[in-house]
């Protein structure tokens, strides 16, 4: 179970078979027993997620979910603090550790965009509160912007935008979360 805030991060990935939208009439529907589950819904942030987990009730026990969110909260709405959106990052933990019977969750921490460089704060201090409140939160933090900074200093791994992964990126991201799901 994989939820990224861009539709088209793991879509290529063999291992993620299934891509989803929220705006499918049901998940149910769409789910069909395969192993891995891409959920990508580009824009999203943790608080539509605290929302929108109820809709994906009807799925199994997951053994691992990773999450790649954080971005848009910080960047579209001025009011969003990195307290605040730690605070919902927490309240979507919490539910999906009820929901889905305590799996191993596993957290991407927010890669720098170029085109965003005023906000290198904001992200700094929302990723080390996800780092250090780690344990607490019984999550594995997978530092996948210090990883992205590393390889776009070899490849350049965002689009043109400057703003998404491209396709060198989105390997990068795939090959450290293998490093901690086998």
């Amino acid at each position: 179970f994989f939820i990224i805030s861009n539709l088209k991060a793991l879509n290529n990935c063999p291992k993620f078979s299934l891509t989803i939208s929220i705006k499918s009439e049901t998940f149910k529907e769409l789910y069909d027993n395969s192993k891995y589950l891409n959920i990508g819904v580009g824009g999203t942030k943790f608080s539509d997620w605290n929302e929108l987990i109820e809709q994906i009730n009807y799925f199994p026990n997951f053994k691992n979910i990773v999450i790649n969110l954080g971005f848009n909260d910080l960047h579209y709405s001025k009011k969003n603090t990195p307290l605040k959106v730690f605070e919902s990052m927490n309240e979507f933990i919490n539910k999906l550790n009820k929901q889905f019977n305590n799996p191993n969750i596993y957290v991407l921490t927010i890669c720098h965009s170029p085109l965003h460089p005023s906000f290198i704060n904001k992200e700094n201090n929302l990723n080390k509160l996800i780092k250090k409140n780690a344990k607490k939160l019984g999550i594995t933090v997978i530092d996948n912007s210090k990883v992205i900074e590393e390889r776009n200093n070899e490849i350049n791994v965002y689009h043109m935008d400057n703003c998404h992964l491209n396709e060198f990126g989105y390997e990068v991201m795939l090959n450290e979360i293998n490093k901690y799901i086998k």
